[in-house]
């Protein structure tokens, strides 16, 4: 089976991560869910796992009505500590485990991460590397090592993600950890982009596969040009909801007396400012990926010097004579370059 464990629907209702977005109040995603499914089979793959911002109404009401396609599931932030949020995202929820998700998501990754595992519910870490960036305060090395401790799957190739998604692969080739895929997709084009591979022919046995560490990711994250398309499609598809509020009212005065004059002249700035809808995705869009891609590099060749650090404190601790010694740190070395690409 060929499943894409990462998709959003219009539950997914915060704001975008891009200053035209959170100016005009887009939400981040529109694909009503079984759309979304729909577009998934319509591609060739077997399901989808519904993986919406800290809320499973949609991927709970959707995996009861087809549960041979759909796995319910929920991206929950989770506070690392200090100052730290990390996204993580949990298969084969119910309600009551949802509800308990929620609660402990706020007590501490340990303590989210434990009861998952106490459950049994598949989760991943979503994207590792994607909040640089985003940050007052970056991602460290050291975050980085601390979080794995908590998971034996990571989502080493996410949609969105590009050059972040080198530091997981790398992640979970050095630290052994399960690679999984989702498209990430918050717009209905990139459903099924990336997708998760494992031998199964049920959901059920699809997330056995999962926990036994037996998948596969596949598929092509977007490029900037994609990345610029669903921007656009997001900002289309909020136009088009405001338009229809608008000619709801049967003329300007019906939407005047609908939505206040607060509520009109709201409207009116933001049928404003729709020229920049041709023009902001395209150069936001990538100066923010450029921008993001900067940061990760930066992020990879200091995660690369701290764990070269750390092997040779290490075996610099053991009692090995000099030609161990310089034979475990070469072997480490070559262990750690073959991990993140040979660089």
């Amino acid at each position: 089976m060929r499943i894409d464990l990462h998709v959003h629907t219009r539950e997914s209702s915060a704001a975008p991560e891009y200053w035209l977005g959170e100016l005009i109040g887009v939400q981040e995603c529109y694909t009503p869910a079984e759309s979304a499914l729909a577009e998934a089979l319509r591609k060739g793959l077997d399901g989808v796992a519904i993986t919406n911002h800290d809320s499973a109404d949609d991927a709970l009401r959707l995996a009861r009505a087809r549960p041979a396609r759909v796995v319910p599931g929920c991206e929950y932030t989770v506070y690392a500590g200090r100052d730290r949020y990390v996204h993580v995202v949990a298969l084969g929820i119910d309600r009551g485990r949802h509800e308990r998700l929620m609660h402990e998501r706020s007590r501490g990754l340990a303590r989210f991460a434990g009861f998952c595992r106490g459950e049994g519910l598949v989760h991943f870490l979503a994207h590792p590397a994607w909040e640089v960036g985003r940050e007052k305060r970056g991602i460290e090395p050291a975050d980085l090592r601390e979080w794995l401790e908590h998971f034996d799957v990571i989502e080493s190739l996410n949609g969105n993600c590009q050059i972040e998604n080198e530091i997981a692969s790398g992640l979970a080739r050095y630290f052994r950890k399960s690679r999984v895929g989702g498209s990430d997709a918050h717009d209905i084009d990139h459903i099924g982009s990336v997708w998760t591979e494992a031998e199964a022919d049920t959901p059920a046995e699809f997330l056995d596969r999962v926990r036994a560490g037996e998948t596969a990711p596949g598929g092509t994250p977007t490029t900037h040009g994609e990345f610029t398309g669903a921007v656009r499609a997001i900002i289309g598809a909020f136009y088009r909801r405001e338009l229809l509020k608008t000619f709801r009212g049967g003329s300007v005065g019906g939407y005047v007396a609908h939505a206040g004059i607060d509520g009109f002249l709201k409207t009116v700035i933001k049928f404003a400012i729709l020229p920049a809808y041709f023009i902001v995705p395209q150069t936001a869009s990538v100066a923010y990926l450029d921008k993001l891609r900067e940061t990760a590099k930066r992020l990879r060749d200091r995660l690369i010097d701290a764990l070269e650090l750390d092997l040779a404190k290490s075996i610099a601790s053991e009692k090995l004579g000099v030609e161990e010694r310089s034979r475990r740190l070469l072997s480490g070395l070559r262990e750690l370059s073959a991990a993140f690409g040979g660089e």
